[in-house]
């Protein structure tokens, strides 16, 4: 009897370490998944794999009485997506980047990823905020005109 026992301990304690290592997807796997997700307007899927930072400023991009989910619903896919090609992934801590070529033009774009409660995100307001030097004071006065203009509609 205790042999069998020990057995069924050590095999429930490796069956809990595989579930505790999972594999969590690549930045390229996650890139790729956000296409598939934007493909089949997929707001789940979108927001799973968008950076928080990125959702926020989606959802201030929307207009007035309108949600996310029915800006993406309306919202055309970017054919520029369309069968794309990756290279170059490279991982620095909690950053990563991963090159994208762009199917027009056939140049190869970096776009950024962070990573959020263990899971890689796209980062697309980090990119434009590294990209613009002016867009995070455009973004915090956009944040501003939109608690302003909340205050003025719960009146």
């Amino acid at each position: 009897m205790k042999f069998y026992a020990k057995h069924l301990f050590l095999f429930f304690i490796l069956c809990s370490a595989c579930t505790l290592f999972q594999s969590v997807p690549s930045p390229t796997e996650t890139f790729k998944e956000y296409i598939k997700a934007i493909e089949n307007k997929d707001l789940a899927g979108i927001k799973r794999t968008t950076s928080k930072k990125s959702i926020e400023m989606m959802e201030k991009m929307v207009e007035p009485g309108k949600t996310l989910e029915e800006m993406i619903q309306k919202e055309e896919p970017v054919g520029v997506w369309k069968n794309a090609e990756f290279r170059n992934e490279k991982i620095n801590g909690d950053r990563a980047t991963v090159e994208i070529k762009n199917q027009p033009n056939g140049t190869w774009m970096e776009f950024p990823l962070v990573k959020e409660e263990g899971r890689w995100k796209v980062a697309f307001a980090e990119l434009l905020e590294e990209t613009l030097p002016d867009f995070k004071k455009e973004f915090e006065s956009l944040d501003k005109n939109v608690e302003n203009s909340n205050k003025q509609n719960n009146k």
